[in-house]
């Protein structure tokens, strides 16, 4: 059975029963290391269990290209404009671009949340190239070591663009 979760108890549920945890892609590498790691060991202990009997999935945005970049940046604008996800942003102490805009998805302004999120900020969530090996090594570098499996996520680019970046990630992301 495999278990998403994003906040801290349904991760630690995961870890106590779970085969498999899927990691939200509105995360980042720290929060993966700092909080659900965590988050899961405490799980895992709960339910007599060892990391090795846990597989973890980290997703991460990828963009191939500009306008995957901005379709992240959209993403990534309205994940963070919802409550649920706002202990990502204060971990990052971005707790005024989560009100800004969440303030703006009340009013129901949505074209103007990605604007609100700057490449900085959206370079915290997304690995952006041309390369699909540097894409695969930016990737390994942020999760790898602590995921056992890498889920690609994105909007724009097609399967066959993303296979050179799996292709790469293979290696590194292969369970024994």
């Amino acid at each position: 059975m495999l278990v998403a979760g994003v906040r801290e108890r349904m991760t630690e549920v995961a870890g106590e029963v779970a085969d498999g945890f899927l990691g939200h892609a509105f995360s980042t590498p720290e929060v993966l290391r700092e909080v659900t790691l965590p988050a899961l060991e405490r799980g895992l202990e709960a339910g007599g269990r060892s990391r090795a009997q846990l597989e973890l999935t980290a997703s991460v945005f990828v963009a191939l290209g500009e306008d995957e970049w901005e379709a992240c940046r959209r993403r990534v604008a309205f994940y963070g404009s919802t409550p649920g996800y706002r202990h990502v942003l204060d971990h990052h102490g971005l707790g005024a671009l989560f009100e800004a805009l969440h303030e703006r998805s009340r009013a129901g302004d949505w074209a103007a949340l990605p604007g609100l999120v700057d490449d900085d900020v959206l370079g915290l969530f997304a690995v952006r190239g041309d390369d699909p090996t540097a894409v695969a090594t930016e990737i390994a570098a942020r999760v790898g070591g602590v995921a056992d499996r890498v889920a690609l996520v994105t909007e724009v680019t097609g399967p066959a663009a993303l296979a050179p970046v799996a292709s790469a990630l293979r290696e590194p992301f292969s369970r024994a």
